[in-house]
């Protein structure tokens, strides 16, 4: 084809290569596979072909199809043969798209209702005036009939309780008319908006595939026409509840789906997996593992590459470090797999829409933990079995009480029959209160060369619920990194019910309604005078 030719439509071109006729498939989704990253759609039409060779065209697809993503399957009455598939592009003019075309329709509707509501209000106008002449009429009427001294006044009361009652129900049509408006102008303006947010800057590309089979008899086909896009995706969230009274813990899975691949899922079974489709078919190629020694001048530059890296580690915040961590475990967990039951209808305009999955209810342990130390408060804690069918895969949480919220936070990876601990937030019901009773320091003895801070502190836990609680309590002694620092005489009442080499001191409690209980923890830090301790 010379540049002075017109290019013809690619399926065109595919049809008249082969000789065949040309035959458009109409076809709707059937199922959509969602992934982490995109979607795999699974379209299905139905065609008639005859012992010539047919060209199969799917129109409309969108124009985010993955390449090489695209495969076609076909069964019919008769035995039929897939000869090819090539994927092309065609562009549509923005005013042909279907939900262009769609939204411009209804803001027609709005605009010709907002019409039919004005010109209402322009015939009420004309009533009220053509009533109020009638008034201006009988005024003037009276007035003669009065100096004639024969006034009707039983006609007068009957029109004028007639004029009132019709211009009572012309001032209620107007209010009616006025709120109708409003409600109809409010309409217009979020359509046109959503128009605006649509309606692409010039013409939208779309995908064409094209299917040439072979058949040796008239048969019908049923063809299945399976392709991937993006970009689409799925994350998990959850509802937790705390039910202390019967201990358990209700747990509510759902998806939040959303998509913008240029075309909608009307009325779609929806899969939702982990799976990643980019992880590719083979397991690729070990690379040599060479060994050597270092040389002084890679050393220094390894080093200093170390310490920049650690640098930029410490730059970044906690919670993201422990969110990718998570989240990369997440994508990598393979087999995870959910089926919605009810069809849904997810739309292209990347809208989040919350899919219900599951709700479970698993038996649960509940306690308490306090750190008075960090802060004065004591919080719920339940400790479950993940005794569903499936991992918890990591994703937001709002966690509640009974049906009060108090909180969200980020649900780590639970594979199944893992064991974990969840916080539901402050109980006040339960008080706990650290306070330092003594402190004194005391200079070297005769001859003596150290120092000594004695420090005495009180921990009081007090349940202020009307059944026991159980509670675990955290506190510490400090530990010393120096052999010329020593911390003696320690005295902790009660005992506690564990200790570790960090000095960190643990108590289970068990504390009836009303109950109190108080922890004492004394220790004394000797050091050398005139020396500086830190941590004290």
């Amino acid at each position: 084809m010379d540049s002075g030719q017109q290019a013809e439509p690619r399926s065109e071109a595919v049809a008249r290569s082969s000789g065949s006729t040309l035959v458009e498939v109409p076809s709707r989704i059937q199922n959509v596979i969602v992934y982490p990253d995109r979607a795999q759609v699974v379209r299905k039409g139905q065609a008639g072909i005859g012992p010539e060779t047919r060209a199969l065209v799917f129109r409309g697809l969108p124009g985010t199809i993955i390449p090489g993503s695209v495969r076609v399957s076909a069964s019919g009455s008769a035995p039929a043969k897939i000869l090819g598939v090539e994927t092309s592009r065609e562009f549509l003019e923005a005013s042909e798209l279907p939900e262009v075309k769609k939204l411009v329709d209804e803001i027609n509707s709005v605009e010709a209702e907002i019409s039919r509501i004005k010109g209402q209000a322009a015939i009420l106008d004309s009533q009220e005036k053509f009533l109020n002449s009638f008034g201006v009429a009988l005024g003037g009427q009276v007035s003669k009939e009065l100096l004639a001294g024969r006034p009707d006044l039983a006609g007068v009361d009957k029109f004028v309780d007639y004029l009132g009652t019709r211009l009572q129900s012309i001032q209620k049509g107007r209010q009616d008319n006025a709120r109708a408006l409003a409600e109809q102008q409010a309409k217009l303006e979020a359509l046109k908006k959503k128009l605006n947010e649509i309606m692409p800057a010039g013409s939208r590309e779309q995908s064409v595939v094209n299917v040439l089979v072979e058949a040796a008899q008239s048969t019908q086909l049923q063809v299945e026409l399976i392709y991937a896009v993006s970009p689409a995706r799925w994350a998990p969230v959850y509802i937790v509840k705390a039910l202390p009274e019967s201990g358990e813990v209700e747990l509510t899975l759902a998806a939040v789906v959303t998509q913008k691949t240029g075309e909608n899922w009307d009325n779609a079974r929806l899969f939702l997996s982990t799976s990643r489709p980019t992880a590719g078919q083979q397991p690729g190629e070990l690379p040599p593992w060479y060994l050597d020694f270092v040389q002084p001048r890679l050393m220094r530059a390894a080093a200093r590459d170390l310490a920049e890296s650690k640098m930029a580690v410490e730059a970044e915040a906690a919670p993201a470090l422990a969110f990718e961590e998570t989240a990369e475990t997440v994508e990598t967990w393979l087999g995870v797999n959910f089926e919605i039951k009810k069809p849904w209808t997810i739309l292209s305009d990347g809208s989040e829409r919350r899919v219900p999955i599951d709700s479970q209810k698993i038996p649960a342990s509940f306690d308490y933990l306090a750190i008075p130390k960090l802060q004065e408060q004591v919080f719920l804690r339940a400790a479950f079995k993940n005794t569903l069918p499936y991992p918890l895969l990591s994703g937001k949480s709002d966690l509640f009480i009974a049906q009060d919220f108090v909180g969200s936070l980020m649900m780590p990876l639970i594979p199944v029959n893992d064991d974990f601990k969840l916080f539901f937030g402050e109980d006040n019901r339960v008080k706990v209160k650290r306070e330092l009773v003594r402190r004194e320091k005391s200079g070297p003895a005769f001859l003596g060369k150290n120092e000594r801070v004695n420090q005495v502190f009180r921990i009081t836990i007090e349940n202020l619920r009307n059944r026991p609680v159980e509670i675990e309590v955290q506190d510490q002694i400090p530990v010393s990194q120096n052999t010329k620092i020593e911390v003696k005489d320690v005295k902790i009442l009660p005992a506690p019910s564990s200790r570790d080499e960090k000095g960190i001191l643990t108590w289970k409690l068990k504390l009836n309604p009303a109950q109190k209980q108080e922890i004492t923890i004394e220790f004394t830090v000797e050091y050398p005078k005139d020396s500086r301790v830190m941590g004290l």
